[in-house]
């Protein structure tokens, strides 16, 4: 993400906020560089953080950058619960990440309570 967006993006607090959130224990996929503070102050599991095997880098990819078939795939293969997403976060340019981002996702992904700059989403099993 460029500077602008990374300022936009406040993740210390957005890791507090899943913290506070009933659904301890449940797989978060987001921005893989932001997995080590969602990890350190929330009961949430992370895809990938910066320190990752490559598959989980890919994956987080596939969703961020990649169409929504090979998206849904990753979401799939990783058993994720919930996508968080920065609405600034301008390297998230995938179909579904997209959609996601502007407020308009697709049915089966169901908007959950999100901090200030974030969408939060509940990915339903399918």
């Amino acid at each position: 993400p460029t500077a602008a967006a990374r300022a936009a993006c406040d993740w210390t607090a957005a890791a507090r906020f899943l913290g506070e959130q009933p659904e301890q224990g449940h797989t978060v996929l987001t921005d893989v560089y932001q997995g080590p503070e969602i990890l350190w102050r929330s009961g949430y599991r992370v895809v990938g953080g910066p320190y990752e095997l490559a598959a989980a880098h890919r994956d987080t990819r596939r969703v961020m950058e990649g169409g929504e078939v090979e998206a849904r795939l990753a979401l799939v293969r990783r058993a994720v619960d919930e996508v968080l997403l920065c609405r600034n976060d301008d390297s998230a340019t995938g179909a579904l990440a997209l959609a996601l981002r502007r407020g308009s996702p697709p049915t089966d992904f169901q908007p959950l309570p999100a901090p200030p700059g974030f969408v939060r989403y509940r990915v339903s099993p399918g």
